[in-house]
């Protein structure tokens, strides 16, 4: 038996050095290209999601010819993944993304990502993607949350305070896991 995690980590980290050079053809090659409906949903597009090889290649390569983003760079995390058929996986995992776009400031971000895999004989490829970024009241509360200095807590220890105070943590809502660690 394969571990499906492994195999999808070895598509992700392939995903990360093409999107590192933005490479659309080699970014393409990642795809099933025998899917005539691929679909892709990334976080900043409004218009539902993408479908179809014209319209995806289009949003990869909005212009052809002419460089749109200074650089890119995709790190992805926590993989999860579970097949759902003999030749179909699902797959829930993180990405930071840090990118400029060309006349903008550089700008990051974190997405959850969900996206199906069809085993071909030359190896998994993906068949859709979707990124979930957090709804904006989560993320602001992330912001402040992260906005916090480094020493806030040698200050409370400082005043005497019990940075545990104050009842039971919520069920959601919290941006810690079950391990203590911050998404």
């Amino acid at each position: 038996m394969t571990n499906i995690v492994s195999e999808i980590e070895a598509v992700l980290r392939k995903t990360e050095e093409v999107w590192d050079k933005q490479d659309y053809s080699a970014l393409k090659a990642l795809w099933d290209e025998d899917d005539d409906q691929p679909y892709y949903g990334p976080e900043e597009w409004e218009a539902g999601v993408i479908s179809g090889w014209p319209d995806l290649s289009r949003y990869w390569d909005p212009v052809p010819g002419k460089k749109i983003l200074i650089g890119i760079r995709n790190r992805y995390s926590n993989v999860k993944a579970k097949l759902v058929g003999k030749d179909v996986a699902v797959a829930v995992y993180d990405l930071r993304y840090d990118m400029q776009i060309v006349g903008q400031k550089p700008l990051g971000g974190n997405d959850r990502i969900m996206a199906v895999f069809r085993k071909k004989p030359y190896g998994w490829k993906y068949t859709a993607y979707i990124e979930a970024p957090l709804n904006p009241m989560t993320l602001v509360r992330k912001l402040y949350q992260e906005s916090v200095p480094d020493d806030f807590q040698d200050y409370l220890k400082e005043i005497g305070a019990d940075p545990n105070a104050g009842g039971e943590k919520v069920p959601w809502g919290s941006f810690e896991s079950d391990s203590g660690s911050t998404d």
